[in-house]
């Protein structure tokens, strides 16, 4: 992408005077990426460092892809990102393979040019695994909110926005909190502001607890928010052992989620009580009701108890799906030679046969002569329903 206005010219303009890495940068950011061991195999092993430096107004951060095969390191500058101290930031990559589907797919053989912001979740400015990182020089205002010499394996994108745009970022970065800013990161939207855990967060300030594992801290406060308990009380948001918190802190969420679940059980069946008694009395009109053509009988099922019972034998819904809590549908059941055949819902409002299912749904052999026979005595369901 050719430069558009001012400022990218300024960019493109300084970056030609930027010099290629040294061999002493070379081996530095090698011992720093990989363990002795990874060195010593024959794997191929792909990883990234950063050097940042200060250039006249702008923080430039280059990043560095190293390609191990075998014993052998191939260095290459992939990405630049540019920076000012108003956050406005300028992005140079090298072009990348579209038929791959990693984000780093990068084309050696093009150069460095401007290049648009990718989607997020695409956005290598904010994914690249960053195994080492050193600042060189750095811009007067992120040297006064706490830059020094390195990004503490954070995306350098993080780290200078952070500085340079939230309170919280900075506040946490001087207290050195790294742990716990790269759990914050994690997420793709990178709220540094989750009110829901700034309070524990002033609580580990004021007391001077340092956080070994961001992801563990933030996932016990998680733990501690849904088993309702004190953001504000030390004991929980600074344990001795972050372990033993973050085991206590979930053994919390189970006791209360599973008295929860016991309460929510106790409403639905106090609930499900007062269904059963309203049914059944509804149901009374109708317990001496029998429309019959001297073969198939139908009748009411007069007690959830009835309902459950038929719809086990049918292995249909009519129970689980809890049709006797609707009281405008009858709820009846046709039988041959005392043997169920099929389910019958009759809506009263409109006295109209829904449906009448037989064994798993299907339909039986005498399903329209039920049909017909329900239609038939649709009067006979009338006058037992305005008995009073």
């Amino acid at each position: 992408m050719k430069p558009r206005n001012k400022i990218q010219r300024e960019v493109v303009a300084l970056s030609a005077t930027l010099r290629p890495i040294t061999d002493e940068q070379k081996m530095w950011g090698i011992l720093h990426s990989y363990t002795a061991k990874e060195i010593s195999q024959q794997k191929k092993l792909y990883r990234y460092f950063v050097i940042s430096s200060r250039l006249k107004d702008w923080q430039v951060c280059r990043f560095f892809q190293i390609r191990k095969v075998k014993q052998n390191f191939h260095i290459i500058e992939p990405v630049r990102l540019w920076f000012n101290e108003k956050v406005h930031m300028e992005l140079e990559a090298m072009s990348r393979c579209w038929c791959s589907g990693h984000a780093d797919s990068w084309n050696t053989n093009s150069e460095l040019s401007l290049k648009e912001v990718p989607s997020w979740h695409k956005d290598y400015t904010q994914i690249l695994p960053i195994s080492a990182s050193k600042v060189t020089s750095m811009l007067p205002i992120l040297k006064r909110n706490g830059l020094k010499r390195s990004f503490h394996n954070m995306q350098p994108r993080d780290v200078i926005e952070g500085l340079l745009k939230n309170n919280i970022f900075e506040t946490l970065w001087k207290c050195k909190q790294f742990p716990l800013l790269r759990a914050f990161a994690y997420n793709w939207n990178r709220d540094y502001n989750d009110v829901s855990k700034m309070a524990a967060v002033k609580i580990v300030l004021r007391h001077n607890y340092h956080i070994k594992d961001g992801r563990m801290w933030v996932d016990m406060v998680n733990m501690l928010e849904r088993a309702h308990k004190d953001f504000r009380n030390p004991k929980f948001v600074c344990p001795i052992s972050l372990e033993a918190g973050h085991d206590k802190a979930m053994d919390l969420c189970n006791k209360y989620e599973e008295k929860q679940r016991k309460i929510k059980e106790q409403k639905e069946l106090l609930e499900d009580q007062k269904a059963v008694k309203a049914y059944e009395v509804a149901r009374k009109c109708f317990i001496g009701m029998v429309i019959s053509d001297g073969t198939v009988v139908i009748q009411v099922l007069p007690t959830v108890k009835d309902v459950e019972q038929e719809g086990k034998a049918m292995h249909h819904c009519v129970f689980t799906n809890k049709y006797y809590k609707r009281l405008d549908s009858l709820l009846l059941t046709a039988k041959v030679n005392d043997e169920r055949v099929e389910t019958i819902e009759v809506y009263l409002k409109r006295y109209q046969l829904v449906q009448s299912r037989g064994v798993c749904n299907q339909n039986s052999e005498y399903h329209d002569e039920i049909v017909n026979l329900v239609n038939e005595n649709m009067n006979v369901i009338r006058k037992f329903n305005q008995v009073v």
